[in-house]
């Protein structure tokens, strides 16, 4: 090698490294350290009453649903579901009922107007893409049989990834 060339030599070895580990590395040109954070998609949360009934929604996976059907809590008839694909649509929780009309306030407690309205609510969450129809009637006292529901409601829901 050209002794003329020698002192140029290591500095240009020393600049082409420093390049090669900038451009291999997780540093941006300011010299941070790349912290960006997965993208994370939010799932949307649709609310779904008894005004809905017959329809179809489109939704996505992670997505949820909150059923709202109103009804008579303490006279012993209660929504439930009954027909539900749970691969696609999977209940999250229990059913919870809430009284609408408080009769009066004793206290710290409220007690409820016996036969008043009340509000039956679910959430369902969509676990994969298909189609389901999410099913409920409102059934009858637990002690008659062989009694029709008294009213049905329909979702037809239709799940994409």
């Amino acid at each position: 090698m050209n002794k003329k060339f020698l002192p140029l030599f290591f500095p240009a070895v020393l600049i082409i490294f420093f390049l090669v580990f900038l451009t291999t590395s997780n540093f941006h040109k300011s010299g941070i350290k790349d912290t960006k954070e997965p993208i994370v998609k939010e799932s949307q949360i649709y609310d779904i009453s008894k005004e809905d009934n017959g329809s179809t929604i489109n939704i996505k996976k992670g997505d949820r649903i909150n059923m709202s059907l109103i009804g008579s809590p303490s006279t012993g008839y209660s929504w439930r579901v009954v027909d539900l694909d749970t691969d696609v649509l999977e209940q999250d929780g229990e059913m919870v009922v809430k009284n609408s009309i408080p009769d009066e306030t004793v206290g710290d407690s409220t007690r409820t107007v016996v036969g008043g309205p009340g509000t039956f609510n679910f959430s369902f969450v969509a676990n994969n893409s298909g189609d389901t129809v999410l099913h409920f009637v409102y059934h009858h006292r637990h002690w008659e049989e062989g009694i029709e529901p008294e009213d049905t409601f329909y979702l037809n829901v239709k799940v994409q990834d």
